[in-house]
């Protein structure tokens, strides 16, 4: 049926809504300030129409791709989110492996209510989202830790050199509740009680940290780098000239910067100010394969589904979430081949009307 993934997504979220303590939903649903950035990412792909093309010979699409050195089903993966264990208790786990099974792309985040390592041992080859915290050494031991663990890339998120200004977590004094913890970091002597987690994050996180100290995070490690939270063509031409292996256009979800641009609007200059040099990766709103269609058109090479994943595991564990995850790759073959795009590399600007 049409819309197949978006309908399961959306279900599921008003079954999550009715299961989850509202403070928790709030968590998974909220953004910055008054949320325009929230609600620009969804609904930027209306403006967008896919422009059938017919007697194309295409009965079949091959949706395959490799990307810094894995091979997946299509070009999809599960964008790195905190707190799986708040939607069910097998959380980062049961998501790792649905997103093993229907082939795609995953992102440990440093968030995770699971360990890094156990997260990789449920999954193929994922990536690891990593925050510059203020203890060095603990950066550093994270990093080492994921490339001990086997993950392909580390995705270091840069555009939080300050918590933004999320006013329902504010509201609701939200914290992870007292069995659950930010696994990653359990263990470290990390400075004051975590008294919820906007403050948390805050004392965590070194918001100094510029350009100049990337030569400090290569020489730790050879795994891929990926710049995640990009938003300026400017900040893209200045990642690539400094050797990174990809940049990844995101705002956080729409968490951080309340009356930022969609994501999908500043992508077509990014990709344009990274001509072809690495990959670019894509997240924001994302809520159907039609959206994954529009963003791989204007220049994405990768794109991500987040919210969507949480509701499913919320909704019905990691069955729900594989579904989910199989229906995205489904749909997507089914819109390429209606729009006469045999492969991946088919997919371009000239498909949308």
């Amino acid at each position: 049926m049409a819309g197949d993934a978006e309908v399961l997504g959306r279900h599921c979220e008003e079954i999550a809504r009715a299961r989850l303590a509202p403070s928790v939903y709030d968590y998974a649903a909220g953004g910055a300030d008054d949320e325009v950035s929230l609600r620009r990412n969804e609904s930027a792909y209306d403006k967008y129409a896919l422009l059938p093309r017919v007697l194309t010979g295409v009965a079949e699409a091959d949706s395959r791709m490799s990307l810094l050195g894995a091979d997946w089903s299509a070009p999809l993966f599960v964008v790195p989110m905190g707190g799986h264990r708040l939607m069910h208790d097998d959380g980062e786990r049961a998501t790792a492996a649905a997103a093993a099974t229907a082939g795609i792309g995953y992102v440990t985040s440093s968030a995770a209510t699971t360990a890094l390592e156990d997260i990789a041992a449920a999954g193929q080859v994922p990536w690891f989202q990593l925050y510059w915290l203020a203890d060095r050494q603990i950066t550093a031991d994270l990093v080492r830790r994921a490339e001990a663990a086997g993950y392909g890339a580390l995705c270091l998120t840069v555009d939080m050199p300050v918590v933004g200004l999320r006013r329902r977590d504010l509201a609701n004094h939200y914290r992870l509740p007292s069995h659950l913890s930010h696994a990653n970091l359990t263990g470290y002597a990390i400075a004051g009680a975590d008294d919820g987690e906007i403050p948390y994050f805050a004392r965590l996180i070194d918001g100094a940290v510029s350009w100049k100290d990337l030569a400090w995070l290569r020489s730790l490690t050879s795994i891929p780098l990926i710049i995640k939270g990009v938003m300026s063509p400017d900040d893209a031409r200045i990642a690539v000239a400094e050797g990174v292996d990809g940049v990844y256009v995101s705002n956080h979800g729409g968490r951080q910067l309340g009356r930022c641009p969609s994501t999908l609007s500043t992508l077509p200059s990014v990709a344009e100010a990274v001509d072809g040099r690495v990959p670019v990766i894509f997240d924001g709103g994302v809520r159907s394969a039609s959206d994954v269609m529009v963003a791989l058109a204007l220049g994405a090479t990768a794109v991500g589904v987040g919210r969507p994943v949480l509701w499913t595991l919320a909704a019905g564990a990691r069955e729900a979430v594989e579904e989910l995850l199989v229906r995205f790759v489904s749909d997507l073959r089914r819109l390429m081949i209606l729009t006469g795009c045999g492969r991946v590399g088919d997919i371009g600007s000239a498909l949308l009307a």
